[in-house]
């Protein structure tokens, strides 16, 4: 079985949508909104509908560098590079 990853705008909570709405409006992000944005950024990244290759698993593997704004930007420009949209 396959999974896909959640859409952020699908998420029920109410607690991730204004993380990436501030994300995509340039604010800052705290500690917490980080946190909450590397969770689904590596929910999506570890979701196997994306093939298999090499930067994949950097991707995976710098999930966990993700600690402000600056790395997230990296990290999607990354992802975006690979075809993978997140956001």
């Amino acid at each position: 079985m396959t999974t896909t990853p959640g859409f952020w705008q699908y998420e029920t909570s109410g607690r991730l949508r204004p993380v990436i709405v501030a994300y995509l409006h340039g604010k800052p992000l705290d500690d917490e909104q980080v946190t909450m944005m590397r969770a689904y950024l590596r929910q999506w990244i570890n979701a196997d509908v994306w093939r298999n290759d090499e930067g994949l698993d950097d991707l995976k593997t710098r999930i966990n560098e993700l600690v402000d704004r600056a790395s997230i930007d990296r990290w999607l420009s990354d992802a975006l590079d690979l075809g993978i949209d997140p956001l």
